[in-house]
């Protein structure tokens, strides 16, 4: 089974060698790496072009910068395979990915869109938090539909049937920072199966370049432009356009108004919290998770634990539990009575 990995950058010069590497180095060969030049105007085009150079499986592509969804949906028609691995320029596949990936949707014949479970790393590759999912099964999946609740996982892990995202029309660019949501959503809703594998395959880099906190109240205005549009479609609506959404809000309670700044800014002070974690900023970690906490404490409090308390501690219960590993049942240290 033939793959294609597909990744956009812009101005990404410096991960892009090691991120590059990550895919050269899989388990699996047999793919075709296509890299979409966005426009970029750092060490970036260098970069590719040496990496092409020395590997016949990579085909570049360049144009001016277009953003993510126009870059993807122009080089659509260029693709060989498939299935495509969207990959971002920043991040890294660790070496089994493909092979596990294509593994599981030989043995899941029906599945349209996989993703994975991935660790959190930053600038220096250090690990600093764990990405899970709970759609790891149809059942869950269905459930979320039916709730109306959005279907999100992470881009840079996801395996998708090329003629899948031809059926819905591609990525679409007014979500430009939400696009991969709302192509999934999209996917999920015209019938085809979606599905999380639950094995760490990817080690996503969280930094302060792109995070800002411009981008970062964009992205949380958009999800929930994207959320009200996938409640509209699933009940037979018209969406609207993000402006009009936005007036929508404008046009509410003054009470309504406050709640919903109230918990945006809560979600953007939990997200610069989580940068100045990987920055290992431990002062500024706790004072924009205090705040977070303060504006909205569901959130803070959810996302803590699941993104760092509780793989902290599934980590301290698996080395417990290796042999010879004190307290473990098969621990050979002595007892001293």
């Amino acid at each position: 089974m033939a793959v294609s990995v597909l990744m956009t950058v812009f101005n990404g010069a410096q991960w892009l060698e090691d991120a590059i590497q990550s895919v050269l180095n899989q388990t699996y060969p047999d793919f075709e790496f296509i890299i979409v030049d966005d426009g970029s105007s750092d060490a970036t085009p260098e970069i590719l072009e040496r990496a092409a150079a020395a590997d016949e499986r990579i085909r570049l592509f360049r144009h001016e910068n277009l953003g993510v969804s126009r870059s993807v949906n122009s080089v659509l028609p260029h693709i060989r395979n498939d299935w495509i691995a969207r990959f971002d320029a920043d991040d890294l596949m660790l070496p089994e990915r493909l092979e596990r990936q294509l593994a599981f949707v030989e043995q899941n014949p029906d599945v349209a869109v996989a993703s994975s479970f991935a660790t959190y790393i930053d600038a220096a590759g250090n690990q600093v938090g764990d990405y899970t999912s709970p759609l790891t099964s149809r059942a869950e999946v269905a459930r979320w539909l039916e709730h109306d609740l959005v279907i999100h996982f992470i881009q840079s892990g996801a395996l998708v049937r090329k003629d899948a995202i031809e059926a819905v029309g591609g990525y679409r660019p007014e979500f430009n920072v939400t696009e991969d949501t709302d192509l999934w959503n999209r996917i999920a809703e015209a019938g085809y199966t979606v599905l999380v594998q639950p094995e760490v395959l990817m080690q996503v880099r969280v930094h302060e370049r792109s995070l800002t906190r411009t981008s970062l109240m964009l992205q949380i205005r958009q999800f929930r432009w994207l959320d009200d549009g996938a409640r509209r479609r699933r009940a037979g609506r018209p969406e609207v356009s993000f402006e009009q959404f936005m007036a929508s809000e404008r046009r509410g309670s003054f009470l309504r108004r406050l709640n919903i700044r109230r918990q945006d800014y809560g979600q953007v002070m939990f997200k610069r919290a989580a940068i100045s974690h990987s920055r290992q900023a431990p002062l500024a970690t706790v004072g924009e998770l205090s705040v977070s906490a303060l504006m909205y404490p569901s959130h803070a409090v959810k996302n803590v634990w699941l993104k760092w308390l509780r793989p902290k501690l599934r980590a301290s219960r698996q080395r417990a539990s290796r042999p010879g590993a004190v307290g473990s049942p098969d621990s050979r240290s002595e007892q001293i009575t």
